[in-house]
């Protein structure tokens, strides 16, 4: 028993053998009857019909992981703009709707945080409704993959600066650290450096200047590069 159930079977794979619109509808009607139909197929394909007691309780598991605000939230969202018409009806089970919604699940299971759900929302609503094709729609699901990534403190200070904007301003890191904790609500630039730092990694904002690293290069808005500027737009709120 124990063995089988650490092996429980991914929401990627319920999706792939219940249907996407199925599993999104039950999340979104918090239908538990709904979600043990799709969530057992995944079981039943993995284990085989004679586990019985172990899928049960592998599909509460799976049913306690996806319900949540959060998960409602995208759900209600994602049928509200199929209703009028904004999202094709076969879009959740395309090769892209498939990728993004991968990337969701597994996002979301890792780190719940409101910010971070939030932000996933709005980038796999915005690709929903304008779905690109062959690589832009690699481009899209790379750019959901990348959100997926980032820490809360990370997506609060990428969006700050995005709001704050500007081209050029200053090149002062110490002038910099100060206003970035003013404007995010940080108060403290220790904690505007930790979120600073993995944002660079990833070539979202530019890097540092001069051997000391006390200058910065602004760019054209706020430190931030082509990719940090497309991602910022893509965790924006798409209506």
């Amino acid at each position: 028993m124990t063995k089988q159930l650490q092996k429980t079977p991914s929401l990627e794979l319920a999706a792939e053998k219940g249907g996407l619109g199925n599993l999104l509808r039950a999340i979104g009607e918090d239908s538990p009857e709904i979600l043990t139909t799709v969530l057992s197929a995944a079981v039943t394909a993995q284990y085989g019909h004679a586990v019985g007691v172990a899928a049960t309780i592998a599909v509460k598991i799976l049913h306690a992981a996806v319900k949540g605000q959060g998960w409602r939230q995208i759900a209600v969202a994602l049928e509200e703009l199929k209703a009028k018409g904004r999202i094709k009806e076969d879009f959740v089970d395309s090769d892209l709707g498939k990728a993004c919604l991968s990337e969701l699940l597994e996002a979301i299971d890792r780190d719940p945080d409101p910010r971070r759900i939030d932000a996933l929302k709005n980038a796999f609503l915005r690709i929903a409704t304008q779905p690109g094709k062959n690589s832009e729609a690699i481009y899209q699901q790379q750019l959901l993959h990348v959100i997926g990534t980032l820490s809360s403190g990370e997506i609060v200070l990428l969006a700050t600066m995005y709001r704050v904007g500007g081209a050029n301003l200053y090149s002062d890191a110490h002038r910099w650290l100060n206003d970035m904790a003013r404007e995010t609500g940080f108060m403290d630039e220790g904690l505007v450096k930790l979120a600073e730092a993995p944002l660079m990694e990833r070539h979202l904002i530019l890097p540092r200047q001069y051997g000391d690293k006390s200058g910065i290069s602004w760019g054209q808005r706020n430190r931030l590069t082509g990719l940090g500027e497309r991602v910022c737009e893509f965790m924006n709120p798409y209506a």
